[in-house]
């Protein structure tokens, strides 16, 4: 999901993994971080908060599209796709359910009536944390892998527009006529699944033509794309604010709207900026992004241990500085405990393949 050979590793994608694991992580502070407009008034302050809800919502689109674009070329059998990689997830998401399972128990003194068979049941049934609907996600789109593939194969540039066009009437059209002609839904099912299907096609496209085509967007083209992707967001606030003041609720109806165009965006502004970089001009960096984003699929696993570990830090900085840099210090230095961590951990015989 998140690592590529040594010989293949492109340094983009590092810093793409970097980016979308610290929006999960982000996402998981709730009214710590992600959810602070909840509880603040003033509606500049709300709509600041707001819109850093909205963006971290590409953290898993981002994802998904880092897998098309590495693993939808490649030749495999069906075997080998399930002996190499659904194998290695279906291990994975069984073990780490285990060990965070054993954990809570451990933690809240129930480990005498700790039972194996149960917690197998409830791993079969869903996520024993909420976080971990991505490993089902993921093995989903592993077993798809060898038909994505076939599609794949025959796509030129042009279907990967029609399939955007597919993907932003779908994801974010359909909802502005629902609320624009004030229906309840469009009566029009049109098979969509966009983490199985629709990012990782979109981010096998934008690697195949990227030095063909994308890379050559002229800077007018992408200021446009730029301003396109800053009035999505502003909607997608507007009326997630909008919906808080009719309802008095919040919801997140409208936090996803345009996610399409922003994922996009920054999987190109990410690339572009790493066109320079190589390993001979700067090791060091070029170095610990590396480690780094090999690291991010072990914080992902056991983020909310490294997030507990570093929390103190959290609420000695929320004492001094406002509440959102407390919160986005507290996930840097998760970060890096994570990356240390998981680092070491990978050094033991036989984890790396796994983790």
């Amino acid at each position: 999901m998140l690592t590529e050979t040594k010989k293949q590793r492109k340094i983009y994608f590092d810093l793409i993994r970097i980016v979308a694991i610290f929006l999960v992580l982000f996402t998981h502070t709730h009214e710590l971080g992600s959810k602070l407009y909840t509880l603040r008034e003033g509606d500049f302050v709300r709509l600041f908060y707001i819109t850093l809800d909205c963006v971290r919502t590409i953290n898993n689109p981002l994802l998904f599209m880092i897998s098309g674009a590495l693993l939808l070329g490649r030749d495999e059998s069906v075997g080998q796709v399930f002996k190499k990689r659904i194998l290695r997830f279906v291990i994975v998401l069984f073990v780490f359910s285990y060990i965070h399972l054993i954990d809570t128990a451990v933690n809240s003194g129930t480990m005498a009536s700790f039972d194996f068979l149960t917690s197998f049941k409830s791993i079969i049934e869903g996520p024993v944390r909420s976080s971990y609907w991505f490993l089902y996600s993921y093995i989903s789109f592993l077993i798809m892998l060898p038909l994505l593939r076939l599609l794949a194969k025959h796509m030129a540039l042009k279907d990967g527009f029609y399939l955007f066009a597919i993907g932003a009437v779908v994801l974010d059209g359909f909802r502005l006529l629902r609320l624009a002609a004030g229906v309840s839904g469009v009566n029009l099912t049109v098979y969509f699944c966009e983490m199985i299907m629709f990012y990782p096609l979109v981010g096998f496209i934008m690697e195949k033509y990227w030095d063909e085509i994308i890379s050559k967007i002229d800077r007018k083209k992408m200021i446009v794309a730029m301003i396109l992707g800053i009035v999505g967001l502003m909607i997608s606030v507007g009326l997630t604010y909008r919906e808080y003041l009719i309802s008095g609720n919040w919801t997140e109806n409208w936090i996803t709207f345009s996610d399409p165009l922003l994922a996009v965006l920054i999987f190109i502004i990410v690339k572009r900026s790493c066109a320079h970089l190589s390993q001979e001009k700067h090791p060091l960096f070029v170095r610990l992004v590396t480690v780094a984003g090999g690291s991010m699929f072990g914080i992902y696993l056991l983020e909310n241990i490294f997030r507990n570990i570093t929390k103190p830090v959290f609420y000695v900085l929320d004492v001094y500085t406002p509440t959102i840099v407390a919160c986005l210090i507290w996930l840097m230095l998760t970060m890096v405990l994570g990356t240390v961590v998981i680092w070491l951990i990978k050094l033991i015989p036989g984890v790396k393949k796994f983790i």
